[in-house]
């Protein structure tokens, strides 16, 4: 298990954040003040394109034919959708 998994099993278990390094207090904070937003466009606005984007990048299969990387766009909570 990851140690960020480790810690944010802990939130809301644990009266106090004791034991905790600053660097941990300060990665779970930031993970959870985000979301994870995924924008799936077409290339150029064109809906009849075979290329698809996905965060502004072009969704292409690795050179072993595999689905690539499904990175998000990490954006505070408090923004609003799409932005």
């Amino acid at each position: 298990m990851s140690e960020l998994k480790r810690m944010v099993k802990w939130v809301g278990k644990r009266a106090s954040n004791n034991g905790w390094t600053s660097k941990q207090k300060k990665l779970v904070e930031e993970q959870t003040t985000k979301r994870e937003e995924y924008h799936l466009t077409p290339k150029d606005g064109q809906l009849r394109t075979q290329t698809m984007l996905l965060n502004g990048s072009p969704l292409k299969l690795t050179l072993d034919g595999d689905i690539p990387a499904l990175d998000p766009v990490l954006v505070s909570e408090g923004a609003p959708l799409g932005k």
